[in-house]
């Protein structure tokens, strides 16, 4: 039976359904086994793996979770499946594959972490369905974890970083587009389907503009890096001869990524166009989180993404658009906090799924 079959037995056999699509991790218990483990098997790593829509990141974690060695490639403008395949037996080239005893990834997008399919993500935009997880292990002969990148960052901030005392909260990173993921009890909460937190997908905007997902007025739409960039273009379009506007003009057709940190620069410099574009970005923000905290009861909040380092810009806005819309004592227990790990909460929280598998 390959390891697909296998990991899926025995979730199965712990519980049912639930237990498929629920994976559960105890922190305390793995903290506190963890220099035993290590001992008894110090020269096995676990490979974790972030693919993200511009680079993929790989880190060689070891059992008390430090990353000893990391690599990583462009992504481009891959779509194929086989080619992103390619790019990540590359990468895996980079690290010893003796010491290498299982591979877990975080991808963006629709993933089904319990069958390891991935049903629809960026990076694979030529194909749907996709057994990622099968396709690893046929290509390496190694234990192979799949889930959406959101989830494996927010256990990478919950082993090591901002959420480490926190049992229960929502992350939610700000990039690009928008992830999210729900810790419950120290445990990823998957829901029926297995793909639970598309945060950015929540409507918070009637009549707002079209989302690529085919609906309108997402928060994905208002609050993220492609919010941003689709902000200016319609400024510029409306007052082209704005002298607030000349500054940062230059930045259209640039990556997003890069318009996104332009627009940062010149807010901070006092550009109010600029300034009023976060600020917007902000109230948005507010919106949806006001109704994440409504509807799940969950108070505590981590914010992560490129751009959350510009938290400044917007999150007082936020605060104060969230205690416009939620019952006072509600918002007197929400607390926010700022991701700490960057790049490397993916690869964290991909090695911990990995040893938490092993483990059992």
């Amino acid at each position: 039976m390959s390891v697909v079959g296998m990991r899926n037995v025995c979730i199965l056999g712990k519980g049912g359904l639930q237990a498929a699509l629920t994976i559960k991790f105890s922190f305390r218990k793995v903290k506190a086994n963890l220099t035993k483990t290590m001992a008894e098997d110090k020269d096995q790593f676990i490979v974790g793996v972030d693919l993200g829509g511009t680079y993929v990141r790989a880190g060689l974690v070891d059992r008390m979770g430090e990353i000893t060695q990391m690599s990583k490639r462009a992504v481009d403008e891959i779509r194929s499946q086989k080619a992103v395949v390619d790019l990540l037996m590359e990468l895996m080239g980079t690290f010893p594959k003796e010491k290498v005893a299982a591979i877990s990834l975080g991808v963006p997008g629709i993933v089904n972490a319990a069958m390891g399919v991935v049903h629809a993500s960026p990076p694979f935009s030529e194909g749907k369905d996709f057994a990622l997880q099968k396709e690893i292990f046929k290509n390496l002969k190694k234990s192979v974890f799949i889930d959406n990148d959101a989830n494996r960052i927010a256990l990478g901030e919950h082993w090591k970083g901002a959420a480490q005392e926190w049992d229960t909260f929502l992350m939610l990173t700000l990039g690009t587009g928008i992830g999210g993921a729900i810790i419950i009890n120290s445990q990823i909460f998957h829901g029926t389907h297995g793909f639970t937190g598309e945060f950015g997908h929540i409507v918070v905007e009637a009549s707002g503009p079209s989302c690529p997902c085919g609906g309108r007025g997402c928060l994905e739409t208002f609050a993220s890096g492609s919010g941003l960039v689709r902000n200016l273009k319609e400024v510029f379009e409306s007052d082209e001869d704005s002298l607030e506007l000349k500054p940062i003009a230059s930045l259209l057709g640039q990556e997003s990524s890069t318009i996104v940190a332009g627009l940062a620069s010149q807010a901070e410099k006092g550009n109010l166009l600029a300034r009023d574009m976060f600020l917007r970005f902000g109230y948005y923000l507010g919106i949806g989180l006001a109704s994440l905290v409504s509807a799940t009861g969950i108070q505590k909040i981590i914010l992560g993404g490129g751009i959350s380092a510009s938290s400044g810009l917007f999150l007082n806005e936020c605060r104060q658009e969230m205690k416009n819309r939620l019952y006072a004592k509600t918002f007197e227990g929400v607390e926010i906090r700022l991701a700490k790990l960057g790049d490397r909460a993916g690869i964290l929280g991909s090695g911990l799924v990995a040893l938490q598998h092993l483990k059992k």
